[in-house]
């Protein structure tokens, strides 16, 4: 199986660009809603619901990796822990698993996650997982595990799942169904959003946080349910359906951050959605910039300052960002991925800054050049040399690192991963003056270890 090379992004030169962000397509359409991006072993990986498969990314198209995973019709979450990667499923019935990357396929880590007598008729989606003090945790919609009790949320002791203290409990209305949905590691705790109202007996309501030894609320928590969490600034925040903290009255919409001394707070950013459910799934702090993504298609700072943006925008704290009106047409975007210069969004969606792009699109932002972004895009540490990138002219660019005695292989890709030329270089400069404005792919290589991939700009 060919594998995908991710692209190490060339210094683009700043002062050339009037405008801080843009919208371009990234990679053929995947037929399923993208729920987010992983990186493992230096190759980019998209998931989501609808599909059975884990796509890699493979020179602009997007393309099956492996073989689909066992009873699932999607996946919810994905990381890479101690080098291995795991992911959570959607499934089709009972039983459940927590898979990892064997080879071409997938292996359970451990045994069974099972959802008996419970309303609904639904089955134990695994919603996330994460490291928490060199333990996997991971939650969902169950209450078995290898046939023990759990109440939605285990982990996993190097041997067997277990319950985690007394775990969660009770829909928040109008739902039935207890549904955790996201965990995060912040401030020395496990903290998980979702519906539900209590955690281990306590108050909740949708917000709660593991320590390691018992669980611990948030005030009262909110209204409607939350979906995820991020740190940003060094301090808590977290999004979802709600318009209201219950402990203190505040009100927000969608969208709140957590003071220790008065409890949770506006952030100063409105949410809104005109003629549809409001809802934030998705919060992801990078750079300067809290990015939020979800159902909703304007945003409001706290001057009463209104910006029509599509299911994503950002905010430093005082500043709203539109990000040139987001996405669009019935659109919906849950995934923020880190890609230098600039993050990938996935979702639902057609349309991404006024432009036919489908459900992933790469949103180019100069400010994300100078943020160090470990495991994202850069390839492993090695001691092979390796070749770098600089322009000379707006269209002139330089090798570095080729040994001048040696020819070079060369291959240059549009942003859709078409061939547009190959041959030989015989010096360092490569000229794109018959190429017209845009992003291309600039394959290199000179012997067995100098080679590299550069993403490139023409002006």
């Amino acid at each position: 199986m060919k594998k995908a090379l991710l692209f190490l992004a060339a210094l683009l030169c700043l002062n050339s660009f009037t405008a801080t962000a843009q919208w371009y397509e990234y990679g053929s359409d995947l037929d399923m809603y993208v729920i987010n991006f992983e990186t493992y072993n230096d190759t980019l990986l998209a998931y989501g619901f609808g599909e059975p498969y884990v796509y890699f990314y493979n020179f602009g198209v997007w393309e099956p990796w492996g073989e689909p995973v066992p009873n699932s019709n999607g996946i919810h979450d994905m990381a890479v822990i101690d080098g291995q990667l795991y992911i959570t499923p959607y499934v089709n019935s009972n039983p459940s698993f927590l898979y990892y990357r064997d080879g071409d396929s997938w292996s359970a880590l451990g045994g069974e996650f099972r959802r008996s007598g419970l309303p609904g008729v639904f089955t134990p989606n695994l919603y996330s997982l994460a490291s928490f003090n060199d333990t996997i945790y991971v939650c969902g919609e169950f209450n078995l595990v290898e046939g023990n009790e759990a109440n939605y949320v285990a982990r996993w002791n190097g041997n067997n799942w277990e319950a985690v203290g007394g775990g969660i409990g009770d829909a928040m209305p109008p739902y039935q169904v207890v549904s955790p949905h996201g965990m995060i590691v912040a401030e020395d705790r496990l903290v998980l959003t979702g519906n539900f109202m209590y955690a281990d007996g306590n108050l909740a309501n949708g917000v709660a946080a593991w320590d390691g030894n018992e669980w611990i609320t948030y005030g009262q928590g909110f209204n409607q349910s939350c979906y995820g969490a991020a740190v940003f600034n060094d301090e808590l925040y977290v999004c979802g359906e709600f318009t209201e903290a219950l402990e203190n009255g505040a009100t927000m919409s969608g969208l709140a951050k957590w003071n220790e001394a008065t409890g949770w707070q506006n952030p100063g950013m409105e949410i809104y959605n005109n003629g549809a459910n409001l809802y934030v799934h998705t919060l992801y702090a990078y750079g300067n910039w809290l990015y939020v993504a979800g159902g909703f298609d304007m945003v409001m700072d706290a001057d009463d300052n209104a910006y029509d943006c599509g299911a994503i925008a950002r905010f430093n704290g005082t500043t709203v960002d539109a990000l040139y009106g987001g996405v669009s047409d019935y659109a919906e975007a849950e995934g923020i991925y880190p890609l230098p210069p600039g993050i990938l969004i996935g979702g639902n969606f057609s349309i991404a800054g006024g432009e036919p792009m489908q459900r992933i699109a790469w949103l180019y932002d100069v400010e994300t050049t100078l943020v160090d972004v470990p495991n994202a895009v850069a390839p492993n540490p090695s001691n092979k040399p390796h070749l770098g990138l600089q322009y000379a002219t707006n269209k002139t660019i330089q090798i570095t690192g080729l040994l001048n005695n040696l020819p070079s292989n060369y291959s240059l890709y549009n942003l859709q991963g078409q061939l547009l030329e190959k041959g030989i270089l015989n010096n360092a400069t490569f000229n794109l003056s018959a190429y017209p404005k845009g992003y291309y792919f600039l394959k290199v290589q000179q012997g067995t270890d100098r080679k590299g991939t550069f993403k490139v700009v023409v002006r």
